[in-house]
Order: structure tokens, then C-alpha cells, then sequence
């Protein structure tokens, strides 16, 4: 898995799509998508999540009163946070490291909800379906997380399997 620092700037890179869907060219899904392989070094890629965020909103980074919405994620929220949907947020970054290829569009819904601490199972669940298709093999990174909400996958229809 890749540094907290560059995970978290992957979704504030994510963040910042939002309302610049017409900025977003190539580039920003090809680093994405290094930066979920394991090619290129950590540094390099966060210089490269800064170059492509200041492309998409040059100004947030001189704004004297930041609002916070295309902000780096602290993935250290994540990990202090309980309950449900910080498990389903788990599972789908775990996910979006283990996919081969993943659509375009995915790819940053993924990554946004990840950063998302106020949505619920309702706005996650989808996006675990389409990320795995239904089916997931449980990994040791995720199981503790797939243990604690495996009755409520199920009752989503989740295929969930764990290997021997």
C-alpha cells in the first residue's frame, strides 16, 4: 500500500474534480492510476498530485480563507474513526488498490467517497457493488473490517469469499 501522505492527496486531487469535470484531461487518470501500481516512488507522485490539482484549481492554493473541499484527506481520520461506514470506506480504498482497471469515472467516485466521513452505507454500498462487481475476496488487510460488517454485505447480496 502506498504512504498515508500520498493517499491522502489522491483524494484531495479527487476532490477537486469535483465542478471541473470539463479541466480533466488524461494526465490526472494516468497518475491516478500509478499511483495505485507500485512503479513509480511516492515523492515523485505527490510533486505530481500537486502539479495536476494546481492545473485544476490554481486558486485554492493561494486563497486566504480555505474552505477545506479540495483540501489533502488526513488518512489518519479514517483509521481513528468506528463503525460501518469507515469500514465500507476501508474495503473500497483496499479495493481500488487490488482492481487491474477500473472506469474513469469510478475511479474518482472511489476515491472521493474514501474522503467522504459524512456519507453512510446507502451512498457506499453502490460503489462497492460497481468497484467489485458483488464479489469480494477478503485479504488480511480488510479482514477485520469485512468481519465486522459481513451480515450486512450479505444482506446486500455481496459474494464474499475467504481464501484458505
Amino acid at each position: 500500500m502506498r504512504s498515508k501522505e500520498l493517499i491522502g492527496k489522491l483524494i484531495g486531487l479527487a476532490r477537486a474534480t469535483e465542478g471541473n469535470e470539463h479541466l480533466i484531461r488524461e494526465s490526472l487518470f494516468t497518475l491516478i492510476r500509478a499511483s495505485l501500481s507500485q512503479d513509480i516512488d511516492d515523492k515523485e507522485l505527490i510533486k505530481l498530485c500537486d502539479e495536476e490539482k494546481k492545473y485544476l484549481v490554481p486558486d485554492c492554493f493561494s486563497c486566504m480563507c480555505p474552505c477545506g473541499r479540495t483540501s489533502d484527506y488526513d488518512i489518519e481520520e479514517l483509521e481513528e474513526e468506528s463503525g460501518v461506514g469507515r469500514d465500507l470506506r476501508v474495503i473500497i480504498l483496499n479495493e481500488l488498490f487490488n482492481q487491474k482497471s477500473v472506469d474513469n469515472n469510478l475511479l474518482l467516485k472511489a476515491l472521493y467517497s474514501v474522503g467522504a466521513n459524512y456519507w453512510e452505507k446507502e451512498e457506499l454500498i453502490p460503489i462497492l457493488r460497481e468497484l467489485t462487481n458483488g464479489q469480494i475476496i477478503v485479504k488480511p488487510t480488510i479482514y477485520q473490517e469485512i468481519r465486522r460488517i459481513n451480515s450486512i454485505l450479505e444482506k446486500e447480496d455481496f459474494i464474499i469469499s475467504f481464501p484458505s
